[in-house]
C-alpha cells in the first residue's frame, strides 16, 4: 500500500504532501493536502471482500475511468442547481463539483507500475448527510441537485458514446444468476429466493413500461446515498461517481429513497425534483428501483451469506 501511495503522489508531482487514509472499499482512497491545496486521491483496487463481478471484469478499466472524468468534467460545467431559501421563493447559484487532476503527463488517469489504476479529484470541503441532521430545504435542494442533473443527462450526455455499464433488464437476468448462486451456497432459502425472482421480473416488466414511455434512461450516478451528497457552504454536492452507468432517472429516486425513508423527507425532495424537472413523479417507478437497488446488494453479496431475515414474502408494495 505504501508503495502504491508513494509513486501515485509522484506521478502527481506531490512528493511530501500531508496524507490521510480515509477507506478501502471498491478504492482504496486518501484526502491528499499539498500546496494548502486538498485533494483525493483514489487507488483502483477493491478491498478485502469487496466483490464486484456482478458489473463484469473491468470495473477498473482505463475506458471505464477515462469515461467517469468525462462525466465529472461535463458535470462541473454545467451544473448549475438552485439553493432556495425557507419560503423557496429565493434561489442561489452553486457550481461546485469536483474536479478531475491530471497528472504530470496531462492524463486524467494513470497507470501505477503494478498495473492498478490511479484517479486525483479536487477535495469537497463540506459534511455528508450521514453525519448531520437534514431539514426541509436540504431535502428540497437534492431533489433539484437531482433534477438538474438528470436535465443535464438528456440534453448533454445523451448522444455522447460513453463507456458505462448498463443497469438495465440484462443486469437483471445477472441478478437472478447470482441469487441463483447463493440459493446454492444456503444463503437464502427455497422460499426467499423466489419472492427475490418474483420481485426481478417484475422489475423488469416496469422497466419495458418506462421505455415505452420513453426519455426515461441516460447517465445517472446510481449511487446517491447520504454519504455520497456533501453540504459545502449551503450547496448539495454530489461525490463519487465510480459507479455512474446509464440507467433509468428513476434509479437514482430509488436510491435516495433507501436512504431518506420517511415520508416527509420523501415529500421535499420529490418537490424539488418537481420543480426543476416540470415532471410529475409516479411512486410506483421509485419504489421500482428501491427494490433493484435491494436486489442488486443481495445479488452481489450473496456469496457473503447476508442476513435477509427482514426481506418479506411479498417485496413489491404498489
Amino acid at each position: 500500500m505504501d508503495n502504491m501511495l508513494e509513486e501515485t503522489l509522484e506521478l502527481y508531482d506531490m512528493q511530501n504532501a500531508q496524507v490521510k487514509f480515509i477507506r478501502f472499499s471498491e478504492n482504496l482512497i486518501f484526502k491528499v493536502i499539498y500546496n494548502n491545496m486538498s485533494y483525493v486521491a483514489r487507488i483502483h483496487k477493491y478491498g478485502e471482500g469487496i466483490d464486484f463481478s456482478i458489473f463484469g471484469d473491468d470495473m477498473h478499466s482505463i475506458k471505464l475511468l477515462e469515461a467517469e472524468m468525462k462525466i465529472l468534467n461535463i458535470f462541473r460545467n454545467e451544473l448549475s442547481f438552485y439553493i432556495s431559501s425557507d419560503n423557496r421563493s429565493m434561489v442561489k447559484y452553486c457550481d461546485v463539483i469536483q474536479k478531475p487532476i491530471s497528472n504530470k503527463y496531462g492524463k486524467f488517469v494513470s497507470m501505477l507500475s503494478n498495473g492498478v489504476p490511479v484517479t486525483m479529484l479536487s477535495w469537497i470541503n463540506g459534511i455528508d448527510f450521514g453525519q448531520e441532521n437534514i431539514g426541509d430545504v436540504d431535502l428540497f435542494n437534492i431533489g433539484v441537485l437531482v433534477g438538474r442533473m438528470h436535465i443535464i443527462s438528456r440534453n448533454r450526455l445523451k448522444n455522447l458514446k460513453l463507456y458505462r455499464k448498463s443497469y438495465d433488464a440484462s443486469m437483471v437476468e445477472k441478478l437472478l444468476y447470482y441469487m441463483h448462486k447463493g440459493l446454492e451456497n444456503s444463503s437464502y432459502s427455497d422460499e426467499q429466493y423466489k419472492s427475490m425472482e418474483e420481485a426481478a421480473r417484475e422489475v423488469q416488466l416496469r422497466m419495458k413500461e418506462l421505455d415505452l414511455a420513453g426519455n426515461s434512461y441516460g447517465i445517472i450516478h446510481s449511487d446517491l446515498t447520504r454519504t455520497n451528497l456533501v453540504k459545502n457552504n449551503n450547496c448539495i454536492v454530489p461525490i463519487d461517481f465510480c459507479l455512474s452507468a446509464y440507467g433509468y432517472y428513476y434509479h437514482d429516486l430509488g436510491t435516495l429513497f433507501l436512504d431518506f425513508y420517511e415520508e416527509e423527507q420523501q415529500k421535499f425532495i420529490i418537490q424539488g425534483y418537481e420543480s426543476i424537472t416540470r415532471e410529475k413523479i409516479n411512486y410506483r417507478y421509485i419504489e421500482t428501483f428501491e427494490v433493484y437497488q435491494t436486489l442488486l446488494y443481495l445479488a452481489a453479496n450473496a456469496s457473503n451469506f447476508p442476513d435477509i431475515s427482514w426481506l418479506p414474502n411479498k417485496i413489491f408494495k404498489q
